[in-house]
C-alpha cells in the first residue's frame, strides 16, 4: 500500500473554518478579559506597557509642582499630590505622592494627608492607577494633558517597576 504523504487528518482538523473561527473567538476573549482586567483594577496595563518599553519621561519647570491629580480608591474619592525632584537643569520629575482622603461631612479634602510615600512602587502605583496619569492640575492652576507613552516619573522610579 502506498502512503499520501500530502494528506494528513491532523491538517485537515486545523484547517476547518470552524476551527479557525474557535480560535479567533478564543483569543478575542482574552483580549477582553484583559481590558476588563485593567478597567476593574485587577491589572495596570500602564505599568505592563512601561515594563516593555520605556516611556518617553518629561521634565517640567520647577513651578509646576506640585502637580495635582483626582481619583478614587475602593469608591472612596482621592486627592493626590505629587512632588519632584529637582534636576539640575531646575527641571523636575514625580518621586512621592501625598494621598488626602474626601470628607463626604465637609465635601473638601482632608488637609492632613492619609499617606505619603517615597517608594517608588508605591509612587508609580499611584500615578498609573485610575487613570489619572493623563491629566493633572500644576501648581499655578492650569490643566497638563498627558499622553500614551510620556510619563512624568523620575528615571529612578520608572527604574524600579521593570
Amino acid at each position: 500500500m502506498y502512503k499520501d504523504y500530502y494528506h494528513c487528518e491532523s491538517r485537515d482538523w486545523l484547517l476547518t473554518g470552524a476551527n479557525i473561527f474557535l480560535v479567533f473567538l478564543g483569543g478575542f476573549a482574552v483580549v477582553v478579559a484583559i481590558l476588563l482586567a485593567n478597567a476593574i483594577g485587577i491589572i495596570n496595563l500602564n505599568i505592563v506597557a512601561v515594563q516593555l518599553s520605556p516611556p518617553h519621561i518629561l521634565y517640567l519647570t520647577s513651578n509646576a509642582f506640585p502637580i495635582t491629580a483626582y481619583g478614587n480608591i475602593s469608591g472612596i474619592k482621592m486627592k493626590y499630590v505629587f512632588y519632584g525632584a529637582v534636576q539640575s537643569n531646575r527641571t523636575e520629575c514625580i518621586n512621592s505622592v501625598a494621598v488626602y482622603s474626601f470628607n463626604y461631612t465637609s465635601q473638601t479634602y482632608s488637609s492632613t494627608p492619609q499617606t505619603i510615600t517615597y517608594n517608588p512602587k508605591e509612587v508609580a502605583g499611584i500615578y498609573y492607577s485610575n487613570k489619572i496619569h493623563s491629566n493633572f492640575t500644576m501648581a499655578n492652576g492650569k490643566p497638563y494633558l498627558q499622553y500614551d507613552g510620556d510619563t512624568l516619573l523620575c528615571p529612578s522610579v520608572i527604574n524600579t517597576i521593570k
